[in-house]
């Protein structure tokens, strides 16, 4: 059953009991309530999107992005890094379950779909950030120097201030 006929069932359950006589009177309520909800819908929508992007921005900035100079070993001839950071994945409704050949070693491009994709997000929906290269897991736990906390769990931490400030920005 979806939000909005509960809703309506609800409004219906209060004008019965409540005894209006006018029906003009419960049917302009109910508009004034309808408008209300989607209102409220919309801005709940809006601070969802701009706390994910706020919360997958940092992740990907602090994805590290393959440095040989720090490396212990050689590189492979000829190799360029950003593979990580280009295999941040945003979906809608289910998480990606494929690996991207893509490199991205600012980010901007991963940051791009990851906007293009929340876009997509209303109420009812989950927004997934999905990263499956193998090693993913690796860096997380402190496999890189270049971020030994990881990226998810240290910028999760601070997710609740995204999640105030944007419901700040979009408050009724």
């Amino acid at each position: 059953m979806s939000k909005r006929l509960r809703l309506k069932e609800l409004i219906s359950f209060i004008s019965c009991k409540s005894g209006f006589k006018d029906m003009s009177l419960d049917k302009k309520f109910l508009k004034e309530w309808n408008e209300a909800v989607k209102k409220i819908q919309k801005a709940g929508d809006k601070t969802v999107r701009a706390a994910a992007l706020q919360l997958f921005s940092v992740i990907i900035k602090r994805t590290p992005v393959g440095n040989p100079g720090l490396w212990k070993g050689d590189a492979t001839a000829g190799y360029t890094g950003g593979s990580l950071r280009g295999n941040w994945q945003t979906t809608i409704g289910s998480p990606a379950n494929t690996r991207l050949n893509s490199k991205d070693k600012l980010g901007s491009a991963t940051l791009g779909k990851a906007n293009r994709a929340v876009a997509g997000y209303d109420s009812g929906n989950s927004i997934f950030f999905t990263n499956n290269l193998p090693y993913a897991h690796s860096v997380e736990y402190g496999w890189s120097s270049q971020a030994p906390v990881g990226m998810v769990r240290v910028s999760v931490s601070s997710f609740t201030q995204y999640i105030d400030k944007a419901a700040r920005e979009n408050r009724i």
